[in-house]
């Protein structure tokens, strides 16, 4: 089985991917940082240097390498399911989950690390960074409510944990 996490930057996706990974026995992988890995620089250098696009079809060759693993948790980068269909792959290859949170809690998660992520570097406070997330979220959410299952995002890890597991029993996937 493979359980794809896809949200927002800043959801929490690493996070509980971790701890999934940890509580089933699966594999972990973080598209972001196998990209990383694979090309030996850090996504902030490759939207500055390839552009945007040139990282979302890195995004879609990792997404369909995945294609014959098993038992991995995938943490997707937060664009992702939002281009080259990759929200299909993902839901014909596994079971995803949204985690959702309200916009301007996800600007208050970003405000603090917004230098290590390229889409909001450049905002200087937290007005405009808030408009941003909300206008960029609104975009996006068409694409993650197509997950499999929405999760509250606001919830402790440990219950979260618990929800993908519920979901995973009732649905005997």
């Amino acid at each position: 089985m493979k359980i794809f996490l896809v949200g927002y930057m800043g959801s929490g996706k690493t996070t509980l991917a971790k701890a999934l990974s940890e509580r089933l026995a699966y594999d972990l992988i973080d598209t972001d940082a196998l990209i990383e890995s694979q090309t030996g620089h850090s996504i902030s250098n490759i939207f500055a240097n390839r552009g945007e696009s040139h990282f979302r079809n890195l995004e879609s060759k990792i997404l369909t390498s995945l294609s014959s693993r098993d038992k991995v948790v995938v943490s997707t980068g937060g664009g992702l399911p939002c281009f080259n269909s990759n929200m299909n792959l993902v839901n014909m290859h596994g079971v995803s989950f949204y985690i959702y949170h309200k916009a301007q809690n996800l600007t208050d998660r970003l405000f603090a690390e917004k230098e290590t992520r390229p889409l909001i570097a450049r905002f200087e406070n937290n007005e405009n960074l808030s408009s941003f997330v909300k206008k960029h979220l609104e975009e996006r959410e068409q694409y993650y409510f197509q997950a499999n299952c929405i999760l509250k995002g606001d919830q402790d890890i440990d219950v979260l944990v618990k929800d993908v597991l519920w979901y995973l029993e009732q649905t005997s996937v």
